[in-house]
């Protein structure tokens, strides 16, 4: 009974592994049919990105190119204008040139005229004119000779309108630079630093140099100068050698400011694709698209970072302070003066950086560009035998204390420089150059204090007795 009904294990087995065989079968065929693999979904999303990408690349092609266009047109038009402005300029000194020598014959005639007048023989170089016709083209000659003066007086203002350029002439004033930015930083900022810097070098210094007198003049001559009181060699060379080290600060903050608008008008230049021409180079011809700008915001551009394209860093003003401070702390000249590292004395001097780079910043937007004088501190340092270097009393300069002017007194410093200005004249060989703000400067006719106060005082250190 057993055998008939045939209910062995083996064939129950065989049976189920039959079923699950068709339904894997199924199920895998079920899963063809859907093709449902990771592969078809990643390589229909990877075609949507690279339309949607495609599509992007094009659109942003389409506007730069559209902004290439209008930036090369506006461009086209600046070079224009300034060709068009140089043949006005060259007209207009062809102009003042013919009115120059239209003035000389003028001038000539008058004199001629004077002189008949004086001359016994007047009647026979005149030819038989009275004194009436005499008199009366006398007052010709000069009614013609001012109104050629006039007219020539316009043509140079028109000029210097022109070198100055469009819209630039609402800038701050060179007046009001030297009323309300120059002078009180000069009589305050600078003072106070200069001070302190004294009192520091003093403590550094005081019984280690021999302060002694015994080689300047005596008393009574240097009491003859009225223009300034006595004061100690040893005090003189302490006020000189601070008055250096703010002149140093000064000229590195202008130079950094020169190098701050040449970065900026390379970023223009590179942006607008502009290159050099025959008679200037690129960033020239963008320093005169966007000085106008320059001067309109003139405290952004000095303040603010700008994106640093093209690998060209233009930092915001609190890191270029702090740059100007750490190079001339650490300059072999005064990376011994550990002094300048302390708390306040750090504070005030950065202060003056900063209000030396805003003032620097102005001169060199200014047109025409106004700079330092003179362009170094020892400019007459040695030049003993050199006519520069003797004391002008004409000269508008102030005196720096304790500077003695008579006896042919020489130039030996600025402890402040001037401000000038170059203009342009109706001459392109000769140029005016203009005093914005006078200097102070140090006169002094000893030969041997001028010798002392101009050493080192490692120099004066190694060469005096012991003490």
């Amino acid at each position: 009974m057993i055998q008939a009904t045939d209910c062995s294990p083996n064939k129950s087995l065989s049976g189920r592994s039959n079923d699950v065989s068709v339904h894997v079968h199924h199920d895998h065929a079920s899963l063809q049919a859907t093709d449902c693999s990771p592969n078809k979904s990643l390589s229909g999303r990877s075609n949507d990105v690279s339309v949607h990408v495609h599509h992007d690349h094009a659109s942003l092609q389409s506007e730069l190119e559209k902004k290439n266009v209008t930036q090369r047109r506006q461009l086209d038009e600046m070079q224009q204008a300034l060709e068009q402005k140089t043949v006005d300029n060259n007209a207009l000194h062809r102009q003042i040139q013919e009115k120059d020598r239209r003035i000389q014959n003028l001038q000539t005639q008058l004199n001629k005229v004077a002189k008949t007048q004086t001359l016994s023989t007047s009647a026979q170089l005149l030819s038989g004119d009275d004194d009436d016709s005499k008199q009366s083209k006398s007052r010709a000659l000069c009614s013609e000779l001012q109104f050629c003066k006039s007219e020539n007086q316009k043509l140079k203002d028109r000029l210097q309108q022109i070198a100055f350029g469009v819209g630039e002439m609402a800038f701050i004033r060179e007046e009001d630079f030297a009323n309300e930015k120059y002078s009180p930083f000069r009589q305050q900022t600078l003072q106070t630093v200069h001070d302190e810097v004294v009192e520091h070098l003093m403590q550094e210094y005081q019984g280690r140099l021999d302060v002694s007198d015994d080689d300047m003049e005596d008393e009574d001559a240097m009491n003859d100068d009225e223009e300034m009181d006595p004061k100690p060699k040893f005090e003189l060379l302490m006020d000189r050698m601070a008055s250096e080290f703010l002149f140093e600060l000064l000229l590195r903050c202008y130079e950094r400011m020169k190098q701050r608008k040449l970065k900026i008008c390379d970023i223009v230049a590179r942006q607008l694709s502009i290159a050099d021409n025959a008679n200037k180079r690129a960033t020239a011809i963008a320093e005169v698209m966007i000085h106008p700008q320059l001067q309109q915001q003139w405290s952004t551009y000095l303040t603010n970072a700008m994106p640093n394209v093209f690998e060209i860093h233009v930092p915001n003003i609190t890191t270029v302070v702090e740059e100007i401070f750490h190079s001339i702390v650490t300059s072999a000249t005064y990376r011994d003066w550990q002094f300048l590292n302390g708390k306040m004395i750090k504070k005030q001097i950065e202060k003056s950086i900063r209000q030396a780079l805003e003032i620097c910043w102005i001169m060199i937007l200014t047109k025409p560009q106004m700079e330092f004088y003179p362009s170094s501190f020892r400019m007459f340092a040695g030049q003993k035998e050199s006519i520069s270097m003797l004391y002008n009393k004409k000269q508008k300069h102030e005196l720096w204390t304790g500077s003695k002017t008579n006896d042919n007194a020489k130039m030996v410093y600025f402890a402040v420089p001037a401000v000038v200005q170059t203009r342009p004249s109706s001459s392109k060989q000769h140029q005016q150059q203009l005093l914005v703000v006078e200097g102070q400067a140090f006169v002094h006719n000893n030969d041997a204090l001028i010798e002392y106060v101009m050493s080192h005082p490692n120099e004066l250190l190694d060469n005096q007795p012991d003490l």
